[in-house]
């Protein structure tokens, strides 16, 4: 309830006074008393003209009337709960976003960090805004990045973000870069750090300046980019180890063995694991102890070859991607070190038996060993030389609109259903008004005529 001229309201003391003075305490009726036969007929007539505690009803209803109308020139406005404003942003924590804003300074905030400083302002802006209308500011928030892939949207009220997004930020761990184009829409707001084509996306970007260092490796050491854009040779790169799991056919158990010696990899121990390859249960691997799918022809790359599914398939990890398929199944399949998070990279082989021919032999070691290659967890420190390119200026947009109105904020003050009562209050005044003028209009007495009778009535 609103009361747009509320200065009004200060008239209602004056039915109140009206109602108190009638309250007060007057003069007693005089009763003639001269005559014992004039008492008695003036009893009944007397009875109701004594004071009583309440005001005459005429009085009241005029009282009531005043109050009504001074109600209505108070113009109250009963206005409709209205839904919150309910925004979509898209946070990029992909490595070029976690990058520092001033290499040179090591407590310098990262890119993401100031691009989350000027949403912030804005939905604080916006908060203070919609509160004198009683509306919320709520947000959903999306993160191509989690321990175990994309992070399930997360909705918050107001515009910081939620634990689980905070959390996220506080690992530091790199993810893959949002699907930009199936967020491009009004009432969307991207926060990355370069400015990224966009027709109905806002787009709060950090900028910053090229950041050197490591850019990649190779023969166990790191290459990295100096300031002035040339490479250089960095430091080692850090051990790390493969990870057998399970019952892995026998030219994919080979051929990792080999390519984990020229890439400088454990086999295990306490090393981190920088790429797992996870095959069936080794029950399910052997043909005398579990039966087996038929043969599938599989192909890629150049080569050829057939494969054997156990009847019960090993679980498949979540946000995987088919590397090789057999009648339609993955029969290999691949979750990169980026997406998986900061327990390496995975592959996944879901067959029993992998026989490949021999002519295609060469094919199939440079295709496996470019997967594994793709699948292996980079050194932590290791940013692509694109990532690590200057972002240009900052540029924060002022987004236009809100998923919830699909208008523009400021115009969603202007638009909230609402209904004035000053209509109904003025006829219930009038109403109120003519019914205590009817009752309260003076009527004729009945004069005191006709014989009297009685002990005390005179003689005719």
């Amino acid at each position: 309830m609103q009361w747009l001229q509320p200065l009004w309201l200060l008239g209602l003391t004056v039915p109140l006074a009206l109602l108190l003075l009638a309250l007060w305490p007057g003069r007693p009726v005089d009763v003639p008393t001269g005559a014992l036969h004039l008492w008695r007929a003036l009893a009944s007539r007397t009875s109701g003209e004594r004071r009583r505690l309440r005001p005459p009803l005429p009085l009241a209803l005029i009282a009531l009337a005043i109050a009504a109308a001074l109600l209505a020139l108070a113009r109250p406005v009963q206005v409709a709960a209205a839904p919150p404003e309910r925004w979509e942003v898209v946070l990029d924590l992909s490595p070029s976003c976690l990058l520092p804003l001033a290499p040179e300074d090591p407590a310098s905030p990262r890119r993401i960090e100031r691009a989350l400083e000027g949403w912030e302002a804005f939905a604080e802006r916006r908060s203070r805004a919609l509160e004198p209308l009683g509306r919320g500011f709520d947000v959903l928030w999306h993160v191509a990045a989690g321990p175990d892939g994309p992070l399930a949207p997360v909705e918050a009220s107001g515009g910081s973000p939620p634990p689980a997004v905070r959390a996220l930020l506080a690992a530091g761990a790199p993810g893959p870069e949002p699907d930009w184009a199936r967020f491009d829409r009004p009432g969307v707001v991207w926060l990355t750090d370069h400015p990224r084509p966009a027709q109905h996306a806002a787009r709060f970007c950090s900028g910053g300046p090229a950041v050197p260092g490591p850019i990649g490796e190779g023969d166990g050491a790191l290459v990295a980019l100096a300031a002035d854009g040339a490479l250089t040779p960095g430091p080692p790169a850090l051990p790390g180890a493969l990870v057998l799991r399970g019952a892995l056919p026998e030219p994919i158990a080979a051929l990792a063995e080999l390519w984990a010696e020229a890439r400088g990899l454990a086999r295990g121990g306490a090393l981190p694991a920088r790429l797992t390859l996870v095959g069936p249960e080794p029950a399910a691997a052997s043909a005398a102890d579990a039966p087996l799918g038929p043969f599938l022809a599989v192909e890629r790359d150049g080569w050829r070859g057939r494969v054997r599914f156990p009847l019960e398939p090993p679980a498949r990890a979540a946000h995987a991607e088919a590397w090789l398929l057999a009648a339609g199944e993955p029969a290999v399949s691949f979750q990169p070190a980026v997406a998986h998070g900061r327990g390496g990279g995975r592959v996944d082989v879901h067959v029993a038996v992998l026989e490949v021919d021999a002519a295609g032999s060469g094919s199939f070691a440079a295709s496996f060993g470019a997967l594994l290659d793709a699948a292996l967890a980079p050194d932590p420190r290791v940013v692509p030389y694109a990532e690590r390119r200057a972002a240009g200026e900052p540029s924060f947009d002022a987004p236009a609109s809100a998923t919830s109105t699909g208008r523009a904020p400021g115009a969603a003050a202007n638009a909230e259903p609402r209904r004035e009562l000053a209509p109904w209050l003025g006829g219930a005044a009038a109403a109120l008004a003519a019914l205590g003028l009817a009752l309260g209009a003076p009527r004729r007495r009945r004069p005191l005529t006709g014989p009297l009778t009685g002990p005390g009535a005179p003689a005719r």
